[in-house]
């Protein structure tokens, strides 16, 4: 599962207990959890993406990372 975090970056969640339709889920690259209601969970990286504009260019960016880059390729 997926939340879109602090309405831009894309996270990965593993729900870990659910309770009057809230979801309570920890995050996968730290430690923590947090209850959210189930509107707030996608399934796919691109569902978190097409709801939300800034998440489509977080999304652009982990495909960019995916890709060969030139060591002499610079972000600015």
């Amino acid at each position: 599962m997926y939340i879109v975090e602090n309405g831009m970056h894309i996270k990965e969640v593993v729900i870990v207990n659910i309770s009057s339709g809230f979801y309570q889920v920890c995050f996968t690259d730290k430690r923590g959890s947090i209850k959210l209601r189930e509107s707030r969970l996608y399934k796919t990286i691109s569902e978190a993406a097409t709801n939300n504009s800034a998440a489509k260019n977080e999304l652009n960016k982990l495909q960019k990372k995916k890709t060969y880059r030139s060591p002499y390729d610079y972000e600015c």
